[in-house]
């Protein structure tokens, strides 16, 4: 197993996360549910509110980009520098979310297909995309029944976007973090 590509210091407990997807949802939360929100979370940053590591230019939750950011201010307010900007995506939380659901809106409003407009997301990496949906099926099934949702049918799920380790120091990390 390859070694985690950036820090996992500042990774948000998992219900903190459902809060935050649920409470900014996309315009069609049944088509971008908060599951395959948290999916996309997951595999970008490990639910890290960060820089892309160690440089580059994504910035949040979901790692959008500067014209990917444009992209999202035009389809909330028709402007392009508004609502959101780098800065405060980095800052606040609730605005990291709700600029990743702008963009996954305005690309559902422009293409036809969920798939579509996860490809236009992830800049056309199926095998990515495939990561997100299933990991988005097995949080879905944990998200619905209550009854199964624990620690480990969550790493289970989250296994399926972005595999991290299941034992030693990174795990106890990721796992303390988590829950």
């Amino acid at each position: 197993m390859s070694k985690i590509p950036f820090p996992i210091n500042n990774i948000q407990p998992f219900a903190k996360m459902v809060q935050l997807v649920t409470l900014n949802p996309t315009i069609n939360p049944l088509q971008f549910t908060p599951a395959l929100m948290l999916a996309i979370f997951w595999e970008e940053t490990m639910f890290q509110n960060m820089k892309q590591w160690p440089s580059g230019p994504a910035v949040g939750f979901g790692q959008i980009e500067k014209s990917s950011i444009t992209l999202a201010n035009l389809f909330v307010s028709g402007n392009t520098h508004s609502p959101f900007d780098a800065q405060l995506i980095l800052n606040d939380e609730n605005v990291s979310v709700q600029a990743s659901t702008a963009l996954l809106n305005r690309y559902s409003v422009n293409l036809t297909t969920k798939n579509g407009a996860l490809m236009a997301y992830s800049k056309n990496r199926q095998a990515i995309v495939n990561k997100w949906l299933n990991c988005e099926t097995a949080l879905n099934s944990l998200l619905i029944n209550p009854l199964g949702l624990n620690p480990s049918n969550v790493e289970d799920a989250l296994q399926l976007a972005r595999v991290f380790p299941k034992s030693g120091s990174e795990y106890n990390i990721i796992h303390q973090q988590l829950f």
